[in-house]
């Protein structure tokens, strides 16, 4: 799973783009949110979420139901790490 691109705080101007994106997202209340709502729902429609299978999962997490499996996790995570690092498992 790939979000974004990472940023590395280390580096000259990061960390001050950083910190100005967040002081963005800090101004912003509830009342600013709502009107992108809509447009975020339908993203996940057109995305091809299956709605019914995020649902149960939700339920399972909220009832502690929800088993997951640390070696398949670890897995796709080292992939995934692997994959940025453009290196091939």
């Amino acid at each position: 799973m790939k979000i974004g691109s990472p940023i590395d705080p280390y580096k000259a101007g990061n960390l001050a783009d950083l910190r100005a994106s967040r002081k963005g997202a800090e101004d912003t209340g509830p009342s600013s949110v709502a009107p992108n709502v809509p447009s975020v729902q339908s993203r996940l429609a057109s995305s091809g979420v299956n709605e019914a299978r995020l649902e149960a999962i939700k339920a399972a997490i909220r009832n502690g139901e929800l088993k997951v499996n640390a070696e398949v996790v670890a897995d796709r995570l080292l992939k995934s790490v692997l994959e940025m690092l453009g290196r091939k498992h």
